[in-house]
Order: C-alpha cells, then sequence, then structure tokens
C-alpha cells in the first residue's frame, strides 16, 4: 500500500499531474486498502514491541532482526513524507 501511495505521488504525479492519492485503491479494492491500513498500524505496534523486549532484555537486535527492523522504518518513513515533496522532485507543483 505504501509503495502504491509512493507511486501514484512520484510517477503518476509526474506524468499526469496532482492526483487524489489513495483514491482508486480505495474505491476499487476497499478491503485490501483497509487491510493495508490496519497493517501499516500494526507496524507500529510491532516496533513498540520490539523496543520493548530489546530494552526489558538489556541486549541488542542480532542480525536475523536487523533486516526486518529496517524494513519496517523504511515503511513508516516512506509513508511519512507529504506528498507536495514528491510533487516537487518532479516540478509539479500541488
Amino acid at each position: 500500500m505504501v509503495l502504491e501511495q509512493v507511486w501514484e505521488q512520484t510517477l503518476l504525479t509526474w506524468k499526469q499531474g496532482p492526483q487524489m492519492v489513495g483514491f482508486t485503491l480505495m474505491h476499487a479494492f476497499a478491503p485490501l486498502a483497509l487491510a493495508g491500513i490496519l497493517g501499516y498500524y500494526a507496524i507500529y505496534v510491532w516496533l513498540l514491541l520490539v523496543a520493548v523486549f530489546f530494552i526489558r532484555c538489556r541486549s541488542l537486535p542480532v542480525s536475523a532482526h536487523l533486516p526486518m527492523i529496517i524494513v519496517a522504518l523504511l515503511i513508516i518513513a516512506l509513508a511519512l513524507i507529504p506528498y507536495s515533496f514528491w510533487a516537487r522532485l518532479g516540478g509539479v507543483v500541488v
């Protein structure tokens, strides 16, 4: 879901102008979109639980955990970048 939004906010906006980001996804595939939204917020909960676990055990994540943590943080970071930033990269004013 985050990648679909990034695609709409970048390439599609650069090619066709400003978009109603998420409109098609929400109206054509509402259950999938809602599952994606729930999954996005579940990542926050999972990261919080992971942080609590590692703080409580007073240990650092092992190399097997790092890719999952990095991907989760990347997903959150991509979703937090505003639409206007992505549009400006392609020279589109929103």
